[in-house]
C-alpha cells in the first residue's frame, strides 16, 4: 500500500509537468496477476508505464520451463525423511508433469508440453486460510513468526488420527499407519477423555500446538489434490510444488515430501518457487520483442517507420525458449545463454543485464531474482 501511495503523489506531480514531459512514450512491461489489471491506469499516469497482462498461470508455467533451460545447477531439489534438502536433477522425460501452486489458494495444473497446460483443480484452503486462521487463533500475523511458532508445535494435541480412533491392533488389521490424520483438529471436538470427565488444563493445546494443526491441514489439502490427479496422468514422480506458500516454509516443504512418499510418490520444489511469474513474465516479453523484430522483418511498411525511428538492428536470434532436446549453452563460470547474451541467475542475484536484442542494438535489462526474503520484479529498462 505504500508503494502505490508513492504512485498516486508521482501520478498528481506528473500532472504539474510540461506537456512534452508527460507525453514521453510508453514503456512497457509485461506483468502476472490480479495487480496488472488493477493497477494499469496508475502505473500508465504515474510512470508512464504500460502494464501489459500476461496470464498468470502461464506466467507460472513459462517461469517453472524457463528455469528447467536457464536455471543454475542446483536450482530443483527435495526434501529426505531426515528433512534435509537434496539436490535434484530435473526429469529426462519431463511431461506430463503435475504443478501446485501454492499461494493464497491453490492452483492444481497439468503440463503436458511446454505449450500446453490445463488446470485440473485446485483448493480454496491456501496460504491466505493458513494465515487468517492462525491469526485468529494466536493473534499473530507475520508470516515468518508464524512458522517458527509451529516448528515448535506438537500436531498430535489437536488432530486426531486412525490410531487415536482404532488402536494399533486395529490399524493394523485395516492395513493404515496409525499416525494417519483421520480428522484436523478433532481432538478439539471434545476435551473430556473416555469417560466423559473434562481434561486437565495441562492437556489442553498450546497456541503452538494449534498453528502446526493448521499447518498440516492446509497442506495435506494440497497433497491429496495432487495424488488424486497425478496419478490419473502416470505423474507420481513428476510432482512440482511452487508459490509463494513455500518460500521460507521449511516444514510446509518436509511435510509435504513425507506425505508424498506415503502415498508412493515423488515431490520436487524450486529455490525460486516465489518468482516464477516474475521469470514467466521475463521470458514472455523476450518472445514479444522477438514477434515485434519478425513482423519487422516480413513488413516493408513497419521495418521503414522502425528504421527511421532506431539505429538498425542485427538479424533476429532463435526464441530463448529452445525445446527441452536443443543443447543448453552454460559457460564454465554459470553464465547462461538467452540467445541475445549472457547473463548469470544464481541464488541470489540483481543487476543489469546488456542484451543486444532484435528492437535495440543495445538494452540494459533490469533484473532481480533472490531467495533471501526480498521480493522482486524483473523491470525493461
Amino acid at each position: 500500500e505504500s508503494y502505490v501511495h508513492i504512485l498516486r503523489k508521482l501520478r498528481l506531480d506528473r500532472r504539474d509537468m510540461s506537456p512534452d514531459a508527460a507525453q514521453r512514450p510508453l514503456r512497457k512491461i509485461v506483468t502476472a496477476g490480479g495487480g496488472g489489471h488493477k493497477f494499469a491506469a496508475l502505473f500508465r499516469e504515474a510512470l508512464r508505464v504500460q502494464l501489459v497482462p500476461f496470464r498468470e498461470m502461464q506466467s507460472v508455467v513459462d517461469g517453472l520451463l524457463f528455469l528447467s533451460h536457464y536455471g543454475p545447477p542446483d536450482e530443483l531439489f527435495s526434501v529426505d525423511s531426515a528433512g534435509s534438502d537434496v539436490t535434484e536433477q530435473w526429469p529426462e522425460n519431463l511431461f506430463p508433469l503435475l504443478l501446485v501452486n501454492m499461494g493464497s489458494g491453490v492452483s492444481v495444473l497439468q503440463v503436458d508440453a511446454e505449450h500446453h497446460f490445463t488446470r485440473v483443480g485446485g483448493t480454496a484452503c491456501g496460504g491466505a486460510t493458513f494465515l487468517g486462521l492462525s491469526r485468529l487463533l494466536t493473534g499473530e500475523s507475520n508470516f515468518e513468526a508464524l512458522i517458527e511458532l509451529a516448528a515448535r508445535g506438537d500436531v498430535s494435541r489437536v488432530d486426531k488420527t486412525v490410531g487415536d480412533i482404532y488402536g494399533p491392533d486395529g490399524c493394523s488389521d485395516i492395513g493404515m499407519p496409525a499416525h494417519l490424520t483421520a480428522a484436523n483438529f478433532g481432538k478439539l471436538a471434545t476435551r473430556t477423555d473416555e469417560d466423559g470427565i473434562e481434561l486437565p488444563q495441562k492437556d489442553k493445546p498450546e497456541p503452538a500446538d494449534m498453528v502446526k494443526g493448521v499447518l498440516h491441514m492446509v497442506v495435506q489439502a494440497s497433497v491429496l489434490q495432487a495424488k488424486a490427479h497425478a496419478g490419473q496422468i502416470g505423474a507420481m514422480d513428476r510432482v512440482f510444488f511452487v508459490g509463494g506458500f513455500l518460500h521460507r516454509n521449511a516444514i510446509a516443504r518436509a511435510l509435504i515430501a513425507d506425505a508424498m512418499r506415503l502415498l508412493g510418490g515423488h515431490a520436487y520444489f524450486c529455490k525460486h518457487c516465489d518468482f516464477l511469474g516474475a521469470i514467466g513474465s521475463l521470458s514472455e516479453s523476450l518472445h514479444q520483442d522477438a514477434a515485434t523484430a519478425a513482423f519487422c522483418t516480413r513488413s516493408p511498411a513497419a521495418a521503414a517507420r522502425r528504421a527511421r525511428a532506431t539505429p538498425p538492428a542485427p538479424e533476429p536470434s532463435a526464441s530463448p525458449f529452445r525445446s527441452r532436446t536443443s543443447p543448453r549453452r552454460r559457460s564454465a563460470n554459470g553464465e547462461m545463454s538467452l540467445g541475445w547474451g549472457n547473463f548469470k541467475l544464481n541464488a541470489d542475484t540483481e543487476g543489469t543485464l546488456p542484451l543486444k536484442t532484435p528492437t535495440s542494438p543495445r538494452t540494459n535489462l533490469r533484473y532481480a531474482v533472490g531467495t533471501k526474503g526480498r521480493r522482486h520484479v524483473p523491470a525493461g529498462g
